[in-house]
């Protein structure tokens, strides 16, 4: 599909179920997103401050538009707990038609 370029798949992550859930809908409310998956148990080792952390967080997977990747972002750190929140995009190479048409129409509906 041609227009397969402008389908993200935004990363995020959250420190616990509670707060993932409230991202989640607060996203969806907006219209920045169609649909969004929510792996509920993950093990983040990082480097912050100087020190490594190991954390046990919450990956939020968010399918969106790149037209919608703007608006997303700032959305994402004006409602997010973490000071620097990891939001990393993916372009899709391929995707199937008819799911991108979905993802179109409800994310620009909004």
């Amino acid at each position: 599909m041609e227009d397969a370029g402008n389908f993200l798949i935004v990363f995020t992550t959250a420190a616990n179920e509670d707060d993932t859930a409230e991202i989640a809908r607060a996203i969806l409310q907006a219209g920045l997103g169609a649909c969004i998956q929510i792996v509920p148990r993950i093990r983040s080792l990082y480097v912050w401050n100087g020190k490594i952390a190991d954390e046990t967080e919450c990956l939020i997977l968010i399918k969106t538009t790149a037209t919608a990747y703007s608006a997303l972002e700032q959305y994402i750190l004006s409602i997010h707990k973490y000071e620097t929140p990891e939001i990393v995009a993916i372009r899709a190479e391929n995707i199937s038609e008819a799911y991108f048409k979905w993802v179109s129409e409800v994310v620009s509906s909004a």
